[in-house]
C-alpha cells in the first residue's frame, strides 16, 4: 500500500505534490488538534470553572458557619435590655403562639421556664429557631409530647440567655 501511494506520489506533478502535502499536513494538524489537544483544553477549562463555583460555595460555607459560631445571622441581637418574660410575650404573640403559652416563668435573670399546650410543632420550632438567632435564647431543655391532633405537640422548655 504504501509503495502504490509512493508511486502515484511520484507520477502526479511537482505542483499537485505540494498541494496534497499540504494538504495531508493539514489533515495531521486538525487529527493532533480535534484529538488530543482540544479537549485538554476544554477539561481544563472546565476544571476551572467547577473549582471556582466549589471556592465560592465553600466562602458561602465557612460564612454561615461563622455566623452560627456567634450565634445568628450576624445581626445584634435583640431584647436584651427587656426581661425574658416579655421577650417571649411578644415573640409568642408575633407568631400566634400565645394561646398555647400556659407558663412563662422566670427562673433567675438570665432562664424562663415555659409550657406550651396543643401547640403546632411546626409553628414552635421556627419560634424557637428565631428566639436562637434574634434573641440569643437557647433551649437548654426540652421535653415534648403527642397533644392528640397530628402535628400539636406538649412542651416544657427552659430557655437560657446566659451564655452571652
Amino acid at each position: 500500500m504504501i509503495e502504490q501511494f509512493n508511486h502515484w506520489f511520484s507520477s502526479i506533478s511537482q505542483r499537485e505534490r505540494v498541494m496534497v502535502s499540504v494538504a495531508g499536513a493539514f489533515i495531521v494538524i486538525a487529527i493532533v488538534w480535534l484529538l488530543g489537544l482540544q479537549p485538554l483544553y476544554s477539561g481544563k477549562a472546565s476544571t476551572e470553572k467547577r473549582v471556582a463555583e466549589k471556592t465560592a460555595s465553600l466562602a458561602k460555607l465557612q460564612l454561615s458557619a461563622a455566623n452560627m459560631q456567634q450565634g445568628g445571622t450576624g445581626q445584634a441581637l435583640q431584647g436584651l435590655d427587656q426581661s425574658l418574660v416579655v421577650v417571649i410575650d411578644r415573640t409568642t404573640r408575633l407568631r400566634q403562639l400565645s394561646g398555647y403559652l400556659k407558663r412563662n416563668q422566670p427562673d433567675g435573670n438570665n432562664t424562663v421556664r415555659l409550657r406550651l399546650e396543643n401547640a403546632p410543632f411546626d409553628d414552635v420550632v421556627v419560634w424557637l429557631s428565631e428566639l436562637r438567632t434574634g434573641y440569643g435564647l437557647v433551649a437548654s431543655s426540652a421535653s415534648f409530647d403527642l397533644a392528640g391532633p397530628p402535628g400539636r405537640i406538649n412542651c416544657n422548655l427552659v430557655l437560657d440567655r446566659s451564655s452571652i
